[in-house]
């Protein structure tokens, strides 16, 4: 991954990595504008670093600044490779837990944070001076069915900045929404993409979306291929983990899309990310809605982190740690950063693209997808981005208004049918036992610090204990977690 670290060496400064990167892709617009696409630059000239990215700080970049150091890099192990402090972060950890995401800028170490959208990044000498930009979007009285119009006029617009070259170029494809509308708009464009892919999730994961898929590929004679997720559950984890500079409890089962679209040399790659929480109404229920407009921020907490949760976190995490990163921590740190979507058109949808879409979703296509040249992110279009945040959340919250645009775009495709969200398929006894087996083994071979003593008689109880299996994050992802950060946290180097 790439890297630039910065040392004082007596009066001088000494570099290691490289000295220019440029990350992504950018569109240009027009002169003195800030181009659009995903991307991330860093230029060191010798004697000053500059930073700059898209508007979002959607590509993931992290840096560290001491007083005898700075670095940045796309990989958060780099830069503890390089000797960044290890120091955990506990009031971050006490959200990203509990949470699922970390918020703002935090990660899993002190002294290490994620680059956010800047206007401008400096370091010279031992100082940094950071403004951040996030862009302010004016709310809009419009009617549903003419939102739905001008949805569909910019995305077109917005695709059409985005075709491929005469290099290969793929589509993710699901059963849902988002790769869909990008798949009807690339052919209305009149462009096929060379492959569809789709992932058949973990054996635990309803087997929906490859039918779905796979039926849509058909009708339009597209070459389609189905990713199938390796067994080694407890080794994609260690690698997620470390791939995705610990910011994500979930995303493994992506790796296997990373690694197809580099071993096939795919160039182009267009990716649905921000299409559910900004026009499929995600997340979004009647009663968050009234919380954010009535300023009730620590209820608001606590509903958007289960307290179940606690009930596994205080039976795996060893005392010392989680005093420090105990629920009112974490309810306070989570509460101050709902206030800065007060005044958003959509604060629920606003909240969570700033934070979980940002911080964690984007790693899959932007960090999973590493080396593939252009990952093509059309819901992040300026243009889009500005309507859809712009809009009320009381007309997204029913959840049908990316649906009811799709098919007022394209009507006659509007018998295909979507891909349920409900039923699992049955894995069989084999599966998980072997998938125990592996924690078992994982848990036998690491010291793990950050977690209570007996880890192998606590996964027992915890398949016994019915509260315990409650909470929304699975206990063996967080004990693979826990363990490599603690061994991160005491050496600087993943376990």
């Amino acid at each position: 991954m790439p890297f630039l670290y910065i040392r004082k060496d007596n009066s001088s400064w000494k570099t290691e990595g490289q000295p220019n990167c440029l990350l992504g892709h950018r569109i240009e617009g027009n002169q003195g504008e800030r181009p659009d696409g995903v991307f991330s630059e860093w230029v060191w000239d010798g004697t000053s670093l500059t930073v700059t990215n898209d508007r979002y700080g959607m590509l993931p970049l992290y840096y560290v600044c001491t007083p005898a150091a700075f670095g940045i890099s796309t990989s958060l192990i780099s830069l503890l490779k390089c000797g960044a402090p290890a120091l955990i972060d506990a009031d971050a950890l006490s959200v990203f837990l509990r949470a699922g995401f970390f918020v703002k800028d935090h990660t899993a170490f002190k002294h290490i944070r994620a680059v956010p959208p800047v206007k401008r990044f400096v370091w010279q000498n031992g100082v940094l001076a950071l403004e951040q930009d996030r862009p302010k979007v004016e709310h809009r009285s419009i009617s549903r069915q003419n939102a739905m119009d001008e949805y569909i006029e910019r995305f077109r617009y917005a695709i059409s900045r985005r075709l491929p070259g005469p290099e290969r170029s793929l589509i993710p494809l699901s059963g849902g929404r988002d790769s869909r509308h990008i798949l009807f708009e690339l052919l209305r464009a009149g462009v096929k993409p060379d492959r569809c892919l789709t992932s058949d999730g973990h054996p635990s994961t309803a087997d929906r979306d490859v039918l779905v898929a796979a039926s849509i590929a058909k009708r339009f004679g597209l070459d389609h291929d189905v990713v199938y997720q390796p067994l080694a559950r407890i080794e994609a984890e260690q690698r997620k983990n470390e791939l995705l500079s610990f910011s994500a409890l979930e995303h493994s089962w992506y790796l296997a899309l990373g690694d197809y679209m580099r071993s096939q040399s795919f160039s182009t790659v267009y990716e649905g990310i921000g299409g559910d929480i900004l026009s499929a109404g995600l997340f979004m229920t009647a009663e968050k809605t009234d919380l954010f407009r009535r300023e009730k921020w620590e209820s608001l907490a606590h509903i958007l982190m289960p307290e179940a949760t606690d009930v596994l976190l205080d039976e795996l995490i060893h005392p010392d740690l989680m005093r420090r990163m105990n629920r009112q921590a974490a309810v306070a740190v989570f509460a101050k950063e709902l206030r800065n979507y007060a005044d958003s058109a959509n604060p629920t949808a606003d909240f969570y693209f700033w934070n979980r879409t940002r911080r964690s979703i984007a790693l899959c296509p932007f960090a999973s997808c590493y080396g593939v040249k252009n990952v093509y992110a059309p819901y992040l279009d300026e243009a889009v981005y500005d309507l859809l945040a712009s809009l009320p959340g009381e007309m997204l919250i029913d959840g049908t208004f990316h649906t009811q645009t799709i098919e007022r775009a394209f009507p006659e495709y509007s018998a295909i049918p979507y891909a349920a969200k409900t039923g699992k398929r049955t894995v069989g006894m084999a599966y998980n036992l072997r998938y125990l087996r592996d924690l078992f083994a994982f848990v036998a071979r690491h010291p793990a610090p950050l977690l209570k003593c007996g880890t192998a008689a606590r996964i027992l109880r915890i398949l016994a204990d019915k509260r315990l299996k409650r909470a929304p994050i699975g206990f063996a992802p967080l004990i693979v977690y826990l363990t490599q950060l603690g061994r991160c946290a005491e050496t600087g180097m993943p376990g």
